[in-house]
């Protein structure tokens, strides 16, 4: 099962070509972003940043992060207004718990995600507050070995057809795939004890 497992890892790795690719257009996008946002953080979160994205995966997800005393449409407004000022390609308006843009710049997909500053105290404003948490979480936390991990779980779930958390599928969050292989320890503990488990399944890491 080991040698399955390496020459899997191996098929779905970024490239080094890759890996330079995305972190020079990165780079370059988030320097512009960042000076058209001198009120706001922009970070780019998920699992491009954390090194648990799959061969071929272009998505990168980008949060401005904006100070607590600011309101939400204000935040959401600018956030639009901007990024269309300081990028000049194809937005399209997406609606999760509000509004957010998304749009194909080259070889990547790119969205931009206006979110409050939450330090882990207090009412979150939106689910999206919490995602710059759980990248410096994980960032933290998972080892390199965990992260190809990942990977292997990510590839593993999609060829079930379980991979998304979205309402058509209600699957497994790419997220969810990195907390489960956190806590269970690999890919093969997680598979180990998955097919033990009883519905409903509760993961605690603290």
């Amino acid at each position: 099962m080991q040698k399955i497992l390496e020459k899997v890892l191996k098929e779905i790795t970024p490239t080094e070509e890759e890996k330079i690719e995305e972190k020079e257009f990165s780079k370059k996008l988030l320097n512009k972003l960042q000076k058209g946002f001198p009120d706001a953080e922009v970070r780019i979160v998920g699992s491009s940043a954390r090194d648990t994205g799959l061969r071929n995966d272009k998505d990168l997800d980008i949060f401005v992060i904006f100070p607590k005393i600011m309101k939400k449409e204000e935040i959401i407004k600018k956030t639009i207004s901007r990024t269309k000022k300081i990028i000049r390609v194809k937005w399209i308006l997406r609606y999760a718990e509000h509004p957010y843009l998304q749009a194909i710049i080259g070889k990547f997909k790119v969205e931009v995600v206006p979110c409050f500053r939450f330090r882990g105290k207090g009412t979150i404003a939106s689910a999206v507050d919490r995602s710059p948490l759980h990248m410096d979480y994980l960032e933290n936390k998972l080892s390199k070995k965990q992260k190809s991990d990942v990977k292997l779980l990510k590839k593993f779930i999609k060829a079930a057809g379980i991979y998304g958390a979205e309402a058509a599928i209600g699957g497994f969050s790419g997220l969810l795939c990195e907390y489960m292989v956190l806590y269970y320890g690999s890919f093969r503990k997680v598979i180990e004890n998955a097919s033990k488990w009883k519905i409903p399944v509760f993961i605690d890491l603290e």
